[in-house]
């Protein structure tokens, strides 16, 4: 393949011949300057002006900063969080300590004033809510 160069009218045409290996790889050359120096436009105006979004560089910052602060918060409530239940888990095993006593007691003054057996049943659940409902 040939690409023939025309000068003006008074010289002569050049022509080069693209088989030849120095053609070649000057043409390469050329192509690969071309495309680093549109690649690194591209990069510096991504960069700088921001992305294909429209957000800028502040922006993005911005909200990285404001991810950080809510990170940090989230990390806070959840510490206080865990303190918490471990202060409700503290005090649960106290009110169920305390429920064993009086049932204990409980035993102890039934056999002491001689109340029936059935009456007060201390090892079964106790009962929840109100009274039974008939069935309609």
């Amino acid at each position: 393949m040939n690409i023939i160069l025309i000068r003006d009218g008074h010289s002569p045409a050049r022509c080069l011949r693209l088989n030849q290996a120095s053609n070649l790889a000057a043409i390469a050359c050329v192509a690969a300057v071309v495309l680093t120096v549109f690649g690194g436009l591209c990069f510096a105006i991504g960069r700088y002006w921001g992305d294909a979004a429209g957000i800028s560089r502040a922006e993005i910052d911005g909200l990285r900063d404001a991810l950080t602060q809510q990170q940090l918060a989230l990390q806070d409530t959840s510490s206080r969080a865990d303190r918490d239940l471990q202060a409700l888990a503290t005090e649960l095993g106290k009110l169920q300590a305390e429920a064993m006593r009086l049932n204990s007691l409980g035993q102890r003054l039934t056999r002491l004033g001689g109340i029936e057996d059935g009456e007060f049943d201390f090892n079964a659940e106790p009962a929840v809510g109100g009274p039974e409902m008939p069935a309609l």
